[in-house]
């Protein structure tokens, strides 16, 4: 992270992680979202050259996380709905 910010790290949920940085204006400059596997939580570490990072757990994508969700359901048949061919 660059030396005018501050890097967060919040836990949104019980296995739902979110690393932040923030700048001097206080709005997010990056974000990344991390879930906790069965062997790993995310953590910050700090590497050689004074960077913050964010290592452990899965990344992944809440928005397209959230689309994958929505098209599911959108395929899921209504109880009235007829089987196909009848």
């Amino acid at each position: 992270s660059e030396p005018e910010t501050v890097t967060v790290s919040d836990t949104a949920a019980p296995d739902l992680t979110i690393h932040q940085v923030i700048g001097p204006d206080g709005k997010p400059k990056e974000r990344e979202f991390f879930r906790d596997t069965e062997t790993t939580r995310p953590m910050l570490f700090l590497t050689r050259d004074n960077t913050v990072v964010a290592r452990g757990g899965l990344q992944f994508d809440p928005v397209a996380e959230n689309k994958k969700q929505q098209e599911a359901a959108s395929k899921v048949r209504s109880v009235s709905d007829r089987p196909p061919g009848l």
